[in-house]
């Protein structure tokens, strides 16, 4: 019988139903049917096929490991993570107002930066009936989003004068 240590390379500390030894393994033996065998060995696959991407610059800590450079990936540990809780929390309570992802099907980026500019006046008077910073953030949030993902639901004028001039301009 094939077991993990026998393939090489294998990691036998993380030995699970993905693994390919115990896939094959447990298809001799018959635990696994064989839909779920076909799906893991795709799996396997399409992992096997991809490659770690690189600059080919590197980074060096002071222990002497390297990694890759991560300017332009952004700073993930520098996120306020309370606030992006908060944002979950505001999109948790939407999703059950309004259905999850209506604000997917398109709201026109005017909408959002209205609703986030009352919020934020709301707050700044002091009224405390609702959670308006974390409303505006919301809003701007999913303004973010929609300018990327929806660019036709952009409606603010300036914004579409600036966006055909930068088309009109690639042309030239």
């Amino acid at each position: 019988m094939i077991t993990c240590n026998d393939i090489p390379n294998c990691i036998d500390y993380f030995c699970c139903i993905y693994c390919p030894a115990q896939v094959w393994m447990w298809n001799r033996i018959g635990r696994i049917k064989n839909k779920e065998v076909r799906i893991m060995e795709k799996w396997t696959q399409e992992m096997a096929g991809l490659e770690i991407k690189d600059s080919g610059e590197r980074r060096q800590f002071e222990t002497g490991a390297v990694r890759d450079i991560q300017e332009g990936k952004g700073r993930y540990d520098l996120l306020p993570w309370e606030a992006i809780h908060e944002l979950a929390l505001h999109c948790e309570q939407g999703a059950i107002k309004y259905g999850e992802r209506n604000c997917e099907k398109g709201i026109p980026i005017h909408s959002f930066l209205d609703s986030a500019s009352r919020h934020i006046s709301c707050y700044l008077r002091g009224m405390k009936d609702e959670p308006h910073l974390r409303a505006a953030m919301w809003n701007i949030a999913f303004a973010i989003q929609t300018e990327l993902k929806r660019p036709e639901m952009q409606d603010i004028p300036v914004r579409k004068l600036i966006e055909f001039q930068r088309q009109h301009m690639e042309n030239y």
